[in-house]
């Protein structure tokens, strides 16, 4: 009897041992150490534990000030899920998160575009904007939910025993799962994709089968950010994350402003360094270098010419100025490396001595605005007729120009997304609409209206606050246009100019 029951004693010992191993036997991690030989990843990568991007999408935003992006309209499309297993809203998390991303920049203007707006072609085509403009979006953004494979390693271990009427035992179970999503930039010119403005992104789900939670990882140039989250929100969590990072990646990448410092990513990076080289690459073949380094100087107060996309005396010396605050060879040449510089480095310092120079003739005092009908009209305008405007200033100023349209609502429409150069000369006065993609109609139901231009002897764009700037063609939320005055004399001082114009309607 007493070898019965040491017997029995040492069977439940052994199955307690059993049972203990099981329960201690790390599957998850498993799981983990063999998912990367069915997957290639970045190797021995650093990790980051994040609960969501937001704070790089905060970063964003002030980046996209930093850097005087503003005037960019983008359509939305509905994010499909080709996998059909996702049951989350996309969409509404890339507008959430590009909405976040321009809290206070406002670069971006997002317009809602889905299955029920009909055919994406004919509805750019016969797109009609509010009056008194006419145009549509920039670009356009799509993609879907492309991958969805449950269960790629998995790894089950279980013990048990049973003796007599005494039962005792333990299971677990962990599995990784590999969602991706693809977006991409379309230009509603031509539909054509822009070169290298994509996101393709991957996290992968670990869930284990002890206990209700789950952890993911998402591996995105060298860097390894990682997650945890409920099982029951695992799915819709981790594609909140996938599009938080598309959004900080697709405008990053758009604006070519470098998204990679608010990822904790470092510039030394090699992809980020052959980023770097495409961007700038690209804009030499496309012609833009030179416009991208005025505008980006005139933005920190090294130049103060035009951005015409032409080499000039002026821009030689911003650069000598600028390479000289950074401790490089005062060449005034515009490279890949002055370009890395201005991307990575902070701002030097702009001394008195280096402030911008003049061009000949430049601004020595307040310039005045004449304004008039482009095309020798005078007197009041049909109801709906269409018009332009002519802005003649008495000597080269920089002109901003603002509507009050028939509701009272205002808006900015020059500098605009066409043509975002401000400075303006006697010789050339501005013509609005002109070449201008938009167009200018009178009331149609006779009310008066009015438009008002200001002038600077400087740009100001980058100094106006969120609510005067705003996005142009859009309403501002102000209540008048003697406030946007009230508004750009606090920044240009006894130099700012203006007209107002009047549009009268019989």
């Amino acid at each position: 009897m007493m070898a019965i029951k040491k017997s029995l004693k040492n069977a439940l010992v052994t199955a307690l041992m059993t049972v203990t191993f099981a329960a201690c036997t790390p599957v998850k991690q498993d799981v983990k150490q063999e998912l990367p030989k069915l997957m290639k990843g970045p190797a021995e990568a650093p990790r980051r534990t994040i609960t969501n991007f937001s704070p790089a999408l905060r970063c964003m935003d002030g980046l996209l000030i930093d850097y005087g992006i503003y005037d960019i309209s983008m359509l939305v499309e509905d994010i499909r899920d080709a996998t059909k297993k996702v049951k989350a809203g996309a969409k509404d998390m890339l507008i959430s998160a590009i909405s976040e991303m321009t809290r206070r920049s406002h670069a971006i203007r997002l317009i809602a575009y889905g299955a029920d707006s009909g055919n994406l072609v004919s509805w750019l085509t016969s797109a009609n904007a509010k009056a008194p403009y006419n145009m549509i979006p920039q670009y356009d953004l799509r993609g879907s939910i492309s991958q969805l494979d449950r269960s790629v390693a998995a790894k089950d271990v279980s013990a048990g025993i049973n003796i007599a009427k005494v039962g005792i035992g333990t299971a677990k179970t962990a599995n990784a799962s590999v969602m991706a999503l693809d977006l991409a930039v379309i230009s509603t010119k031509d539909y054509s994709v822009l070169p290298g403005v994509v996101s393709k992104n991957t996290i992968v789900i670990f869930k284990e089968g002890k206990g209700t939670d789950a952890d993911a990882t998402i591996g995105k140039l060298g860097v390894n950010f990682s997650m945890n989250f409920t099982r029951s929100e695992g799915d819709a969590q981790a594609l909140r994350n996938l599009i938080e990072l598309a959004a900080v990646e697709l405008v990053g990448k758009l604006t070519k402003v470098p998204y990679w410092n608010c990822l904790g990513i470092s510039p030394d990076n090699p992809d980020i360094k052959a980023e770097i080289y495409d961007w700038y690459y690209n804009l030499v073949a496309d012609g833009q270098v030179v416009a991208y380094f005025q505008a980006q100087l005139a933005n920190r107060g090294f130049y103060a010419g035009p951005i015409d996309g032409k080499y000039n005396e002026q821009l030689k010396e911003a650069i000598m100025n600028y390479q000289r605050g950074l401790g490089m060879k005062p060449d005034g040449k515009i490279t890949l490396e002055l370009f890395d510089a201005l991307l990575n480095k902070p701002t030097p310092k702009l001394k008195t001595e280096e402030a911008p120079v003049a061009e000949p003739n430049a601004p020595t005092k307040v310039a005045s605005l004449e304004i008039r009908y482009a095309n020798g009209k005078v007197g009041p305008l049909k109801r709906g007729e269409e018009f332009s405007v002519e802005i003649k200033p008495s000597q080269k100023a920089h002109v901003f120009c603002y509507y009050e349209t028939e509701d009272g609502h205002i808006q900015r429409f020059f500098p605009n997304r066409f043509t975002p150069d401000s400075l303006v000369t006697p010789d050339k006065p501005l013509v609005l609409p002109g070449k201008m993609p938009f167009h200018l109609f009178a009331s149609k139901d006779g009310k008066k209206e009015r438009l008002a231009c200001f002038s600077s002897p400087k740009p100001v764009m980058a100094k106006l606050p969120a609510n005067i700037k705003g996005t142009d063609f859009e309403n501002l939320p102000v209540k008048s246009l003697e406030q946007v005055e009230s508004a750009m004399k606090g920044i240009v001082g006894d130099d700012l100019g203006g007209q107002y114009f009047e549009i009268k309607v019989q």
